[in-house]
C-alpha cells in the first residue's frame, strides 16, 4: 500500500513536460533578455569610449604639439654639443695665445726668457672659465710640463709617459698634432674632478713658437652636456599653454627635474586609484612615447582632478619629458551621457518583460498540446508493460508521435527478444552452482574416505612400529617392515591433505596480521623456490586483520610457491601481495561463489608457463596433476582450496599460457583491534 501511495505521489511525465517547457521558455527568454541587455550595455560603453576619444583627440593633438616643440629644442641643443664644445675651447686657447704673445712682445728686449716665462705663467694660471671648470696647461716640445693650473705639482715633470684611461699617450699625441699642423683638436679619456671613473675629454692645442711651448685647454663632453640639460630645464619651466597646461621632466630613476616636487623621487607616488604615475611614465618613455590618464595627487597645491599627459623618452639622457592638462570637464560630460543611456536600458527591460509575458502565454498552449500527445504515447507503454507480466508481446512503434518514444518502443521490443539471452545467463549461473556442488560432494566423499582410511592406517602404523621394535636391523624382515611403515606414513600425509580439502582438519584459529605472518615465512619460501627465482613482497601498509590458524597460512604459501617454482622451471619471479577488498551485491550476483563483505586478500603470482582453460577448470580437484608420475600427488591445490573454504573464504585462479598464473585468496576481515603493518619492501634472490 505504501509503495502504491509513493508511486501515486510522483509527478506525471506529461505534466513535467509542460512545466519544464515553460521553465525552458522562461529561462531562454531571460537569457535572450540578458544577452540584449549586455549588448545594450556594451553599446553604451563603446559610445562612451568614442565620446571620450573624440573629446580627448583635441587634447592629444595639443599635448603632442607642445611637447614636440620641446623635443625639437632638445634635439637642436644636443646637435650643438660638439660644435659648442669645440668653439669654446678653441676660442679660449686663442685668448691664451694672444696673452702670451702680448707679454713676449712687450718684454722680449728688456727681460730674460726665464722672467718672460714666469710672467706668462702668472698671467694664465689664475684664469678659470666655463663655470670654473676650464683652465690652461702648457708643455715644451720635449714634453716637460710648464703650466698645469689645476695640478701645479705636475709642473717640471716629463709628461711623455702620461697615459689616458684607454692607454693613449696624451702629450705625445698632442705634440704630434702641433708638429704636423701647429694646432688642432684632440680627444682622450681623463679623470673628472669629484667623479669616479674616466670620461671623454676634448682638448685644443696651439704652438707658441717664441718659447717653444704648446698651449692648450680642454673640456669634458659630459660637463657641456649637463650645461645643455640645465638650459633645457630652464627653457621648459617657462612654458605654459591652454588653461593649466605645462611641461614637466624627470629622470628614469624617479627624480623630478621640473614641475611639481622638483628634486624629489616620485617613483612610488600613486593617485587616488592606485596608479603609480611616475612609474608608468618611465615605462612609457622607455618604450618611446604614449599617453597616460591619472588623477593628479594633491602636491604643491596642484588640483586633485583627472589629468591627461603625453610622455616622450630621451634615452640618451635617461629622461622622460611630458606635457599635461586637466580633463575633468570631459569626465563630467561623459557621466551625464552615462545617466541618459542607463534610463534607455531600463525602458528596454520593461519592453522585454512585456514580450516575455506574451511569449509564455502562447508557449503554454503549445506545451499543453504536446503533453496530451505524450500522455497518449505513454499510456501505450503502460499497457505494454502491464501485459508483459503474463505474455511476451511487442509494442507498435509506428503509432508513437515522437522519435524518442519510437526509439524507446523499438528498444522495448529488443528487450523482449533479449529474454532466451537471460535464460542463457541463468544456465551459466546454474553451471557455476553445479560446479560448486560437485566440489562440495567430492569434499564430503574425500573426507569420509580419508577418515576411514586414516583409521586403518593407524592400525598399520601401530603394528609396523611394534614389529620393527621386535627385530634387529640385520634381520631379513627389518627392511620390509620399515618400507611398510614409510608407505603408511606417506599415506597418512595424503589422508591429512584429503581431510584439509574436506574441511575436516582440526584447527586453532587466531586473529592474525597476514603481513606479519607471511613476512616470517619469506626466508623459508626463498629457500623453497631456489635462488634463481626472485621473491617480491608487496604488503598493503593498511591491511585488515583476519582469523585463521597460522599453520594453515604456512600450508597455503608453501603449496602455492612450490607450484609457482615448478611452473617457472628456471629463472623468473614470484610476487606475493596483500591488499584489502570489498565485494558488493552486484559483483557477487555475477560470481556465484562470492558473498558480499570485506575481505583480506593475498595474491601469489608467477611468470611461469601458465595453464590452458581446460586445465584451469580442474586444478582444485583432488589427485588432479599435470606433473609426471612420482612428481606430485595432486593434493597441493586441493589442500589450499579446502583450507580457504574451511575459513569461509574464496579462491580464484587466473592464468594465461606462456604468461603466468595468479592465485587470489580472500579471507573474511576480522573486526577486532588492528595492528600496525610492516613497511613495503622487496626480497630479491642473491
Amino acid at each position: 500500500m505504501k509503495s502504491m501511495d509513493k508511486r501515486l505521489s510522483k509527478p506525471r511525465l506529461s505534466r513535467s513536460i509542460t512545466i519544464n517547457m515553460l521553465l525552458v521558455i522562461l529561462l531562454s527568454a531571460s537569457i535572450m533578455g540578458a544577452v540584449q541587455i549586455h549588448g545594450e550595455y556594451s553599446k553604451l560603453q563603446q559610445e562612451l569610449e568614442r565620446m571620450k576619444e573624440k573629446s580627448l583627440y583635441s587634447y592629444n593633438d595639443l599635448l603632442k604639439t607642445e611637447l614636440n616643440k620641446v623635443i625639437s629644442h632638445i634635439e637642436y641643443q644636443r646637435s650643438l654639443l660638439n660644435p659648442r664644445l669645440n668653439q669654446s675651447i678653441k676660442e679660449r686657447v686663442y685668448e691664451a695665445h694672444a696673452v702670451a704673445t702680448n707679454i713676449f712682445n712687450q718684454y722680449n728686449k728688456i727681460r730674460s726668457v726665464d722672467e718672460i716665462e714666469k710672467m706668462i705663467k702668472d698671467a694664465l694660471r689664475p684664469i678659470r672659465f666655463n663655470q670654473g671648470r676650464g683652465y690652461y696647461f702648457a708643455f715644451d716640445l720635449d714634453g716637460i710640463e710648464e703650466l698645469f693650473a689645476d695640478k701645479p705639482e705636475m709642473e717640471g715633470k716629463d709628461m711623455l709617459v702620461v697615459q689616458g684611461a684607454k692607454g693613449e699617450y696624451v702629450v705625445r699625441d698632442m705634440l704630434d698634432i702641433v708638429n704636423r699642423k701647429q694646432e688642432g683638436f684632440y680627444q682622450y679619456t681623463w679623470t673628472r674632478p669629484k667623479k669616479d671613473g674616466h670620461f671623454v675629454k676634448t682638448a685644443y692645442v696651439k704652438l707658441f713658437e717664441p718659447l717653444g711651448w704648446v698651449l692648450g685647454t680642454g673640456e669634458y663632453m659630459k660637463d657641456v652636456e649637463e650645461d645643455i640639460q640645465r638650459e633645457v630645464i630652464h627653457f621648459i619651466e617657462q612654458i605654459r599653454f591652454s588653461k593649466e597646461g605645462y611641461i614637466f621632466a624627470g629622470q628614469w630613476d624617479g627624480i623630478s627635474l621640473s614641475g611639481p616636487a622638483k628634486g624629489k623621487n616620485m617613483l612610488d607616488i600613486t593617485d587616488s586609484r592606485g596608479i603609480k604615475i611616475v612609474e608608468q611614465m618611465v615605462r612609457i618613455s622607455k618604450e618611446g612615447s604614449g599617453y597616460i590618464e591619472y588623477v593628479m595627487p594633491g602636491i604643491e597645491e596642484k588640483r586633485a582632478a583627472p589629468k591627461l599627459s603625453y610622455v616622450v623618452g630621451i634615452p640618451q639622457w635617461q629622461w622622460y619629458i611630458g606635457a599635461g592638462v586637466y580633463i575633468d570637464e570631459i569626465e563630467a560630460s561623459i557621466e551625464q551621457k552615462r545617466i541618459e543611456m542607463k534610463d534607455e536600458i531600463i525602458g528596454h527591460l520593461i519592453r522585454i518583460a512585456l514580450g516575455l509575458g506574451v511569449l509564455i502565454f502562447f508557449t503554454s498552449l503549445v506545451a499543453l498540446y504536446i503533453s496530451r500527445k505524450a500522455r497518449v504515447n505513454l499510456d501505450a507503454f503502460t499497457g505494454f508493460f502491464e501485459k508483459a507480466n503474463f505474455e511476451l508481446m511487442e509494442i507498435n512503434a509506428e503509432k508513437m508521435d515522437f522519435a524518442e518514444l519510437e526509439n524507446l518502443a523499438l528498444s522495448a521490443n529488443e528487450m523482449v527478444k533479449s529474454c532466451k539471452k537471460a535464460e542463457e545467463e541463468r544456465e551459466v549461473l546454474q553451471r557455476q552452482l553445479i560446479e560448486a556442488q560437485k566440489m562440495d560432494s567430492i569434499g564430503r566423499l574425500a573426507g569420509g574416505v580419508a577418515h576411514d582410511f586414516n583409521n586403518m592406517l593407524s592400525v598399520i602404523l601401530g603394528y609396523a612400529e611394534l614389529a620393527i621394535c621386535q627385530v634387529e636391523p640385520d634381520h631379513p624382515l627389518y627392511r620390509p617392515l620399515t618400507q611398510i611403515h614409510s608407505a603408511a606414513e606417506r599415506s597418512s600425509n595424503l589422508t591429512r591433505q584429503l581431510l584439509a580439502f574436506a574441511r575436516k582438519q582440526p584447527t586453532i584459529p587466531k586473529v592474525i596480521d597476514l603481513n606479519r605472518t607471511v613476512e616470517g615465512m619469506l626466508k623459508m619460501l626463498q629457500r623453497l623456490i631456489g635462488e634463481e627465482i626472485d621473491l617480491i613482497w608487496l604488503p598493503d601498509a593498511e591491511l585488515w586483520q583476519t582469523k585463521i590458524d597460522p599453520s594453515q597460512i604456512d600450508q597455503i604459501m608453501a603449496n602455492l610457491c612450490i607450484n609457482a617454482r615448478d611452473a617457472i622451471a628456471g629463472v623468473g619471479k614470484v610476487i606475493i601481495e596483500t591488499k584489502n577488498i570489498s565485494f558488493d551485491q552486484r559483483y557477487c550476483a555475477a560470481h556465484a561463489q562470492f558473498i558480499p563483505g570485506e575481505y583480506t586478500s593475498i595474491v601469489v603470482s608467477d611468470d611461469g608457463s601458465g595453464m590452458d582453460r581446460e586445465t584451469l577448470n580442474k586444478i582444485f580437484e583432488p589427485f588432479f596433476t599435470t606433473k609426471g608420475v612420482g612428481e606430485g600427488t595432486g593434493l597441493g591445490l586441493a589442500t589450499v582450496y579446502g583450507i580457504v573454504k574451511q575459513n569461509n573464504g574464496f579462491i580464484n585462479a587466473y592464468s594465461e599460457q606462456n604468461k603466468g598464473t595468479s592465485f587470489n585468496i580472500y579471507l573474511p576481515r576480522h573486526s577486532g583491534q588492528k595492528e600496525r603493518s610492516p613497511q613495503i619492501r622487496s626480497i630479491k634472490s642473491g
